[in-house]
């Protein structure tokens, strides 16, 4: 496969994610003032990264249709939904050399009050696993229930595997070669 054609399934993923994106911008303007933040804030945020792990999906996938790109771009919201509580955990203010997701609602309140930050970034990292997964719920694939499940695990697994990177960079204990494994 040619560089080309690798941009190519690149913006063609990001144009679907954009579009459902900004359906739901619409669809929650009802529900919440924040609605927005899928527009201004998630929408920049996923579609700024490699879309690598998206990218993947679409080539394994070898199509290039209504059920790769829904998966697709719930495997990119995903990730991104990740990156977002990462931050805040490891404390990185800078994420694709702009401020983190945290700091940026920081710096929209009073005082750059960080407590503010984390509370709402969290909630739109919450925000993009929950569309996500209104994404894999929207497939027709026949194993579509396996995919699911299976995509279930793995996010419970990235989980643990944060909560221990959070639980080694706070204690004097350091993972053997193992654990690490």
């Amino acid at each position: 496969m040619q560089e080309k054609d690798i941009k190519n399934k690149i913006e063609k993923l990001q144009k679907f994610i954009r579009k459902f994106l900004l359906d739901n911008t619409k669809k929650n303007q009802k529900i919440s003032i924040w609605h927005k933040d899928i527009e201004n804030k998630i929408l920049p945020f996923v579609t700024s990264g490699k879309s690598m792990r998206g990218l993947l999906v679409l080539l394994a996938s070898g199509k290039e249709d209504g059920d790769s790109f829904k998966l697709a771009s719930a495997i990119e919201l995903i990730h991104s939904s990740f990156l977002i509580h990462d931050d805040i955990m490891d404390q990185d203010e800078v994420r694709r050399g702009e401020n983190s997701i945290y700091i940026k609602y920081a710096k929209e309140f009073k005082n750059n009050n960080i407590h503010y930050g984390i509370s709402q970034a969290i909630s739109l990292g919450d925000i993009c696993f929950f569309l996500a997964f209104e994404l894999l719920n929207q497939i027709k694939h026949p194993n579509k229930e396996k995919i699911i499940s299976f995509l279930t695990n793995e996010v419970v697994g990235v989980g643990f595997g944060q909560m221990q990177d959070v639980f080694y960079s706070f204690s004097d204990k350091e993972p053997d070669f193992d654990t690490i494994i």
